[in-house]
């Protein structure tokens, strides 16, 4: 998946899934980095 929809990822979190996404590069300190988020739900 290409990119991720509001839909999707509360629909993954209700279900239980974690979810990750991909944000891009980015230059941090002179170094080449990548930007990245998971998610996960919490044990209820």
């Amino acid at each position: 998946m290409r990119y991720l929809t509001r839909q999707f990822a509360i629909g993954a979190l209700r279900r239980g899934r974690g979810i990750e996404q991909f944000l891009g590069g980015i230059q941090l300190g002179g170094e080449a980095a990548i930007q990245w988020v998971a998610i996960s739900p919490m044990d209820g």
